[in-house]
């Protein structure tokens, strides 16, 4: 994890989002404390309920994870691992719900079974890099009051407008990501 921050850290789209973060006054201008910030708050482990602390923003968001208590799929919000999913066999594609315009396929809402739940339901931003995917979700966090961002009318490059939102969860005193995902506000409804 430590070599994925660093290699992440010297992407465009974070030296970007720092600049950004450091101008709005969010974060220091230090990039190795910014560093450790993105560290703790995408990697910090958590619990469901009163469960074993067994879940991160980071699994939620790019990896996927199973609310065992639920029993139901939630997350699995990056393109890369549901195509990495469904191309060994563990992901079962079972349908479109949307996009963002009938001429755009780049933000969708699928339908899919994973580890033998039926009701798996996601928005995925299609093509995008995984240090875009963490660089909006970062400064849409840490921008936010507490963590929570629910921001409409957003564009991302061509995309949009879209509803940005994160989650915050509360670990000793300090926020850190949950999980987050880009909305057409259509997608709120179904």
């Amino acid at each position: 994890m430590s070599i994925f921050m660093h290699v992440l850290l010297r992407s465009p789209h974070m030296q970007f989002i720092h600049k950004v973060l450091v101008a709005w006054g969010k974060v220091g201008p230090d990039l190795a404390e910014f560093g450790w910030r993105m560290y703790e708050i995408w990697f910090t482990q958590y619990g469901k309920g009163r469960g074993p602390q067994t879940s991160s923003g980071f699994e939620h968001v790019f990896v996927g994870e199973q609310n065992v208590e639920e029993d139901k799929i939630e997350g699995l919000h990056n393109w890369i691992q549901f195509w990495r999913e469904e191309r060994a066999g563990r992901l079962n594609y079972k349908g479109y719900i949307g996009a963002l315009t009938e001429e755009d396929e780049r933000l969708i809402k699928v339908r899919f079974s994973w580890n033998d739940d039926d009701k798996a339901v996601s928005t995925l931003l299609v093509g995008t890099s995984v240090a875009f995917q963490f660089a909006w979700a970062s400064c849409a966090f840490l921008s936010a009051a507490g963590g929570e961002c629910c921001e409409s009318g957003i564009m991302l490059g061509d995309i949009g407008p879209v509803t940005v939102k994160t989650f915050s969860w509360d670990i000793w005193g300090h926020g850190h990501i949950a999980g987050s995902t880009v909305l057409h506000s259509a997608f709120l409804e179904a």
